[in-house]
Protein backbone atom coordinates (compact mmCIF):
# COMPACT_ATOMS: atom_id res chain seq x y z
CA UNK A 1 0.00 0.00 0.00
CA UNK A 2 2.70 2.13 1.00
CA UNK A 3 4.48 2.09 -2.53
CA UNK A 4 1.07 2.51 -4.17
CA UNK A 5 0.60 5.43 -2.61
CA UNK A 6 4.42 6.99 -3.21
CA UNK A 7 3.81 5.96 -6.81
CA UNK A 8 0.63 7.45 -7.26
CA UNK A 9 2.21 11.14 -5.38
CA UNK A 10 5.49 11.01 -8.19
CA UNK A 11 2.69 10.11 -10.94
CA UNK A 12 0.97 13.58 -10.14
CA UNK A 13 4.71 15.41 -9.95
CA UNK A 14 5.69 13.64 -13.12
CA UNK A 15 2.20 14.49 -14.84
CA UNK A 16 2.66 17.90 -14.12
CA UNK A 17 6.23 17.97 -14.88
CA UNK A 18 4.53 17.57 -18.36
CA UNK A 19 1.38 19.81 -18.02
CA UNK A 20 1.25 22.23 -21.03
CA UNK A 21 0.42 25.32 -20.09
CA UNK A 22 -0.62 25.98 -16.59
CA UNK A 23 -1.18 29.93 -15.85
CA UNK A 24 0.91 29.63 -12.77
CA UNK A 25 3.93 27.99 -11.29
CA UNK A 26 3.18 25.42 -8.23
CA UNK A 27 3.80 26.53 -4.79
CA UNK A 28 5.51 24.79 -2.16
CA UNK A 29 5.21 26.06 1.37
CA UNK A 30 8.13 25.44 3.82
CA UNK A 31 6.12 25.76 6.77
CA UNK A 32 3.26 23.39 5.75
CA UNK A 33 5.44 21.23 3.70
CA UNK A 34 2.55 21.55 1.36
CA UNK A 35 3.40 21.61 -2.71
CA UNK A 36 0.00 22.78 -4.53
CA UNK A 37 -0.34 22.70 -8.48
CA UNK A 38 -3.14 24.65 -10.48
CA UNK A 39 -3.89 22.22 -12.84
CA UNK A 40 -2.29 18.40 -13.71
CA UNK A 41 -3.06 16.48 -17.25
CA UNK A 42 -4.44 13.24 -17.19
CA UNK A 43 -4.15 11.40 -21.02
CA UNK A 44 -5.39 13.39 -23.54
CA UNK A 45 -7.40 15.82 -21.55
CA UNK A 46 -5.09 18.91 -20.75
CA UNK A 47 -5.78 20.32 -16.87
CA UNK A 48 -8.27 18.14 -15.75
CA UNK A 49 -7.43 17.68 -12.06
CA UNK A 50 -7.07 21.43 -10.35
CA UNK A 51 -6.19 22.86 -7.27
CA UNK A 52 -4.33 20.09 -6.36
CA UNK A 53 -2.70 20.11 -3.23
CA UNK A 54 0.17 17.35 -1.52
CA UNK A 55 2.17 17.23 1.19
CA UNK A 56 4.83 15.46 2.85
CA UNK A 57 4.29 13.07 5.06
CA UNK A 58 7.63 11.26 6.17
CA UNK A 59 11.20 10.50 4.18
CA UNK A 60 10.02 10.30 0.48
CA UNK A 61 6.73 10.01 1.24
CA UNK A 62 3.98 12.14 0.34
CA UNK A 63 0.09 12.36 0.50
CA UNK A 64 -2.58 13.73 -2.03
CA UNK A 65 -4.47 15.90 0.68
CA UNK A 66 -6.89 17.69 -2.17
CA UNK A 67 -8.19 18.16 -5.49
CA UNK A 68 -11.13 18.67 -7.93
CA UNK A 69 -11.88 17.62 -11.09
CA UNK A 70 -12.31 20.56 -13.50
CA UNK A 71 -15.37 21.11 -15.77
CA UNK A 72 -15.11 22.07 -19.33
CA UNK A 73 -17.22 25.00 -20.39
CA UNK A 74 -20.13 23.85 -22.59
CA UNK A 75 -20.94 27.51 -23.42
CA UNK A 76 -18.64 28.88 -25.92
CA UNK A 77 -19.70 29.07 -29.20
CA UNK A 78 -17.62 29.79 -32.11
CA UNK A 79 -13.86 29.61 -31.91
CA UNK A 80 -11.47 31.43 -34.48
CA UNK A 81 -7.73 31.32 -35.27
CA UNK A 82 -5.77 34.68 -34.92
CA UNK A 83 -2.68 34.93 -36.74
CA UNK A 84 -0.18 37.99 -36.23
CA UNK A 85 1.79 39.15 -39.01
CA UNK A 86 5.22 39.29 -37.89
CA UNK A 87 8.23 36.39 -37.83
CA UNK A 88 7.82 34.64 -35.16
CA UNK A 89 4.09 34.46 -35.94
CA UNK A 90 1.57 33.97 -32.98
CA UNK A 91 -1.11 31.59 -32.89
CA UNK A 92 -3.99 32.60 -30.87
CA UNK A 93 -7.86 30.83 -30.36
CA UNK A 94 -10.53 33.27 -30.02
CA UNK A 95 -13.36 31.66 -27.92
CA UNK A 96 -16.87 33.27 -28.00
CA UNK A 97 -20.42 32.40 -26.20
CA UNK A 98 -22.88 33.43 -23.32
CA UNK A 99 -23.34 32.53 -19.73
CA UNK A 100 -26.87 31.43 -19.17
CA UNK A 101 -26.58 33.15 -15.95
CA UNK A 102 -23.98 35.23 -13.61
CA UNK A 103 -21.85 32.75 -12.23
CA UNK A 104 -20.19 31.62 -15.04
CA UNK A 105 -16.17 32.88 -15.50
CA UNK A 106 -13.33 31.98 -17.78
CA UNK A 107 -11.09 29.54 -14.99
CA UNK A 108 -7.73 27.21 -16.25
CA UNK A 109 -7.08 27.00 -19.64
CA UNK A 110 -4.84 24.35 -20.49
CA UNK A 111 -3.17 22.96 -24.06
CA UNK A 112 -0.92 20.13 -24.90
CA UNK A 113 0.68 19.62 -27.86
CA UNK A 114 1.46 16.57 -29.12
CA UNK A 115 3.44 16.59 -33.15
CA UNK A 116 0.92 18.56 -35.40
CA UNK A 117 -2.26 18.72 -32.94
CA UNK A 118 -2.89 20.93 -29.84
CA UNK A 119 -5.33 20.37 -27.64
CA UNK A 120 -6.85 22.61 -25.23
CA UNK A 121 -9.34 22.50 -22.55
CA UNK A 122 -11.33 25.77 -21.16
CA UNK A 123 -12.45 25.54 -17.90
CA UNK A 124 -15.04 27.02 -15.30
CA UNK A 125 -13.50 29.33 -12.66
CA UNK A 126 -14.84 28.52 -9.33
CA UNK A 127 -17.93 25.93 -10.27
CA UNK A 128 -19.20 25.74 -6.96
CA UNK A 129 -22.32 26.87 -8.39
CA UNK A 130 -22.22 23.55 -10.62
CA UNK A 131 -21.94 21.34 -7.60
CA UNK A 132 -24.72 23.19 -4.94
CA UNK A 133 -26.71 24.98 -7.78
CA UNK A 134 -29.27 25.14 -4.97
CA UNK A 135 -26.74 26.71 -2.42
CA UNK A 136 -24.96 29.24 -4.66
CA UNK A 137 -27.28 32.33 -6.10
CA UNK A 138 -26.85 33.65 -9.67
CA UNK A 139 -28.40 35.86 -11.37
CA UNK A 140 -30.14 34.89 -14.60
CA UNK A 141 -28.77 37.82 -16.65
CA UNK A 142 -27.19 36.06 -20.04
CA UNK A 143 -23.68 37.66 -20.40
CA UNK A 144 -21.68 37.32 -23.48
CA UNK A 145 -18.09 36.67 -23.18
CA UNK A 146 -14.62 36.75 -25.62
CA UNK A 147 -11.34 35.34 -24.43
CA UNK A 148 -8.39 35.11 -26.34
CA UNK A 149 -6.13 31.85 -25.72
CA UNK A 150 -2.28 32.25 -27.08
CA UNK A 151 -0.85 29.06 -28.61
CA UNK A 152 2.54 27.38 -27.95
CA UNK A 153 3.98 27.98 -31.34
CA UNK A 154 7.16 29.64 -31.38
CA UNK A 155 9.86 27.21 -32.46
CA UNK A 156 7.62 25.38 -34.71
CA UNK A 157 8.44 23.73 -38.07
CA UNK A 158 6.56 24.65 -41.12
CA UNK A 159 3.16 22.84 -41.65
CA UNK A 160 -0.36 22.29 -41.14
CA UNK A 161 -1.36 22.36 -37.36
CA UNK A 162 -4.51 21.19 -36.08
CA UNK A 163 -6.40 22.38 -32.41
CA UNK A 164 -8.73 20.90 -30.72
CA UNK A 165 -10.96 22.82 -28.04
CA UNK A 166 -12.91 21.47 -25.47
CA UNK A 167 -13.20 18.05 -27.31
CA UNK A 168 -16.22 20.24 -29.38
CA UNK A 169 -14.43 22.64 -31.76
CA UNK A 170 -11.38 21.70 -34.04
CA UNK A 171 -9.62 23.35 -36.70
CA UNK A 172 -6.36 23.94 -38.52
CA UNK A 173 -4.17 26.54 -39.07
CA UNK A 174 -0.51 27.12 -41.24
CA UNK A 175 3.02 27.83 -40.97
CA UNK A 176 5.04 28.98 -43.81
CA UNK A 177 8.40 29.35 -42.27
CA UNK A 178 10.03 27.96 -39.08
CA UNK A 179 8.54 29.51 -36.24
CA UNK A 180 12.10 31.16 -34.77
CA UNK A 181 13.28 34.65 -34.28
CA UNK A 182 15.40 34.90 -37.61
CA UNK A 183 19.03 36.85 -36.37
Amino acid sequence: MKYLYENLCFAVLLVFAGSSFASENPVYSDSAARLTINAVDSGNVPGIFQDVVIEHAQDDLWRLVSMREGKLMPHIDTVEVVKSGTVPMQIFLKISGEFPHGCGQIGEISQRQTDKKFVVSVYFKNDLWLQNPLEVACTLAIRPFSHVIPLQAYGLAPGQYEYVLNEKFSGVFSLEAHNVLNN
